[in-house]
């Protein structure tokens, strides 16, 4: 029953991003002011093929025709797609041409991203290559499964928080009504980032970046890893891949979409977010080591490698809105004094310890574990027991 329900759910998965891309397709030739649409028609095409991709591996997975093995491009030839397709966005910008073709160029400048961090994170596995469900499943989990569940989340807390607290934050911020009715109503363009510099604004900002959404993307980014390899024995190297790919595959989406609503600067917004891409894959390998050890050991590991995870993502998303905030301040004045400044150069350093710091970890996990698999002769595409202690303590 579970199987047929299975191949129903993915099916329909798969129809609707094929319908969704075709749509694409037969708007791009038949839409009048084509430029007016390229925001609507690209979110489409974009999160269609997102549904067409990961419904079809599924398919695959779950029909057993997926290979053993999988293994990804040099590193070097992902990033020169990548900088090829941005410069063709920006050149499609400058000159106003091929304008339709921005969702092409920008899904395959985010398939580039997630080729060259997946090849990083396989660099020292054994034939840089590694078991193909335990990869594709989770990062499937993290285009599709993981973005719907910390949506709903989040807009479960977000009701709960705005419906208990306006009362109060009104009283607390009387023109805070009258601020966001300006906002809305275009009195206050919506370039102008001085209403983040609001406390009501600041404040809820902060909450639901710097600690609601953390704790629901990394949760519901794990689940993944859980629900693909709750069943199996597997390596540390396997569970650390595994929540790789799941960090990865939310990255790309939410880089993805983040591109796509910013139409003519794509280019500039997907080159920004490139980076947040490792944030995301440090915080799930995180959660998914500490899973990992519990299982080999007992205890309560998972809640403190997960307690890690969020406050990483946490402080990069909290530094992020604090820049934001600062810059409605140099927006909003004439000339910048030098306390602003040197906060925004703190902030910016802070960022690039979070992200540096996101990238060692990552780097420094995939060297030890794939040169740990390789001396235990690990084989890609096989479950792997390091020991018969191991083995007791991870089947379940």
């Amino acid at each position: 029953m579970k199987r047929a329900l299975a191949w129903i759910a993915l099916t329909l998965l798969t129809l609707a991003g094929a319908i969704g891309v075709v749509g694409y397709v037969v708007a791009a030739f038949y839409v009048t002011d084509r430029s007016q649409y390229v925001t609507d028609y690209g979110a489409i095409a974009a999160f269609a093929a997102a549904g067409l991709v990961a419904g079809g591996l599924s398919l695959l997975a779950l029909a057993m025709r997926l290979p053993a093995s999988v293994r990804f491009p040099n590193e070097w030839l992902a990033l020169a797609l990548f900088g090829l397709m941005l410069c063709a966005g920006f050149a499609s910008v400058i000159f106003e041409r091929y304008l339709l073709f921005t969702p092409l160029l920008a899904i395959i400048a985010a398939a580039a991203l997630f080729a060259f961090i997946a090849r990083l994170s396989l660099r020292w596995s054994p034939g840089r290559q590694t078991a193909a469900r335990g990869f594709v499943l989770p990062g499937v989990w993290g285009m599709v499964g993981a973005p719907l569940t910390a949506v709903v989340a989040q807009v479960i807390t977000a009701v709960m928080l705005v419906s208990g607290g306006v009362a109060g934050l009104y009283l607390a911020d009387a023109s805070l009504m009258d601020s966001i009715g300006e906002w809305i109503t275009g009195a206050t363009e919506l370039t102008d980032l001085s209403i983040i510099r609001m406390p009501t604004i600041a404040a809820g900002t902060l909450a639901m970046l710097g600690i609601v959404a953390p704790l629901t993307e990394e949760f519901a980014k794990f689940l993944g890893v859980y629900l693909v390899l709750r069943r199996r024995v597997t390596t540390r190297l396997g569970v650390f891949l595994a929540g790789a790919s799941a960090g990865l595959g939310f990255a790309i989406v939410e880089t993805l979409g983040y591109a796509l609503m910013a139409v003519d600067q794509w280019p500039q917004v997907m080159l920004i977010r490139a980076p947040v891409a490792f944030i995301h894959v440090a915080a799930t390998t995180i959660v998914a080591l500490g899973w990992y050890k519990q299982r080999q050991s007992g205890g309560y590991w998972l809640v403190g490698f997960f307690a890690l995870s969020v406050l990483l993502h946490g402080a990069w998303n909290s530094l992020f809105v604090s820049m934001l905030i600062v810059a409605g301040d140099v927006t909003s004045a004439d000339v910048i004094d030098p306390a602003t400044a040197f906060t925004a150069l703190v902030l910016v350093s802070a960022m690039g310890a979070v992200l540096v710091g996101a990238v060692m970890w990552i780097v420094g996990n995939a060297r030890r574990l794939g040169r740990e698999a390789v001396s235990a002769g690990d084989v890609p595409g096989t479950t792997s027991v390091v020991s018969r202690t191991t083995a007791g303590a991870s089947s379940y």
